[in-house]
Parts: structure tokens; sequence; C-alpha cells
């Protein structure tokens, strides 16, 4: 399995035909404290291989600084979705 995509945008929406609209997407965004509040959709795409299907995958996303030191790691949320 690997992402064939990864962006921070405003909405994402799986229509259903199977098909993923994203509106907005951002280049950059900049804070200067973590505390503030952005309120943006991680869309992400991912391509599986033979061998992925059926077999449960965990997925993490991290927020780190320049240094690697990690600032967030945000909540996710279960879309429903089933291959089908």
């Amino acid at each position: 399995m690997h992402t064939s995509m990864a962006v921070f945008a405003e909405k994402a929406i799986q229509r259903g035909d199977g098909k993923l609209d994203v509106i907005g997407v951002h280049n950059c965004r900049f804070v200067s404290d973590l505390s503030a509040k952005l309120d943006l959709t991680l869309a992400l795409r991912f391509e599986l291989d033979p061998l992925d299907y059926g077999a449960p995958q965990i997925i993490a996303v991290h927020i780190v600084d320049d240094d690697e030191k990690e600032l967030a790691s945000p909540t996710y949320a279960d879309s429903g979705y089933q291959a089908g």
C-alpha cells in the first residue's frame, strides 16, 4: 500500500460513484502558535497491492516541526467506506 495523494483542503466529499471531490487545496498553511484554530480536511488516497486487500491497515498522521518534534497527532473519523 502506498499514498498516491495527500493534501490539506477546505473540504473533501466522497460521491456516490466512488470519486473524491476535493475543494480548496492549500499550498501552504502557517500559524505562529499551534493553539490556533485550523479547520482543515486531510484528504488521502491510497493504492493497494493485491496482497493488501482484506488485511487490516493502520494509518497514522503526525504533525512535526523542522526538528521532527511532534506537535500534534490529529484525530480521525471513520468514513464508513467499505471497499466493494
